[in-house]
């Protein structure tokens, strides 16, 4: 885990929520400070300082080093250009970060939970 005072463009970071994990991507520098994109059911896609996103929690924060940084930063304009909104199923915060990073909103926390609900829902039927 690194520190937050090394955050690089497209470094990952994760909030335990209890139930699932809040995920926002560095942003970089801006006027404001250091910033995150994220997705919230509140105000969609956006950027919040990283103050704002932490919101006093403690973030576990992953590089991204391998990852092509030009390319991150492309997609991160791209969503402020054409905000989406939140949708638990097609764009949360996971989708958001994901496609940033590798071009696929994806939300694996989304699918394990749909597993559970769907292993559930047969063990009722059966």
């Amino acid at each position: 885990m690194m520190a937050l005072s090394q955050l690089e463009i497209g470094d990952l970071l994760k909030i335990d929520r209890g139930l699932y994990m809040h995920k926002g991507v560095f942003a970089g520098y801006y006027q404001e400070g250091p910033c995150v994109l994220t997705n919230t059911l509140e105000h969609g896609e956006r950027l919040w300082t990283l103050n704002a996103f932490l919101n006093g929690s403690t973030a576990q924060v992953l590089s991204n080093a391998h990852l092509d940084r030009w390319q991150i930063q492309i997609r991160i304009r791209q969503v402020l250009q054409s905000p989406q909104g939140y949708d638990l199923f097609t764009r949360n915060c996971e989708h958001t970060v994901n496609w940033v990073l590798n071009g696929k909103a994806e939300s694996p926390q989304v699918k394990g939970w749909a597993t559970v609900a769907g292993a559930v829902a047969l063990v009722l039927v059966l």
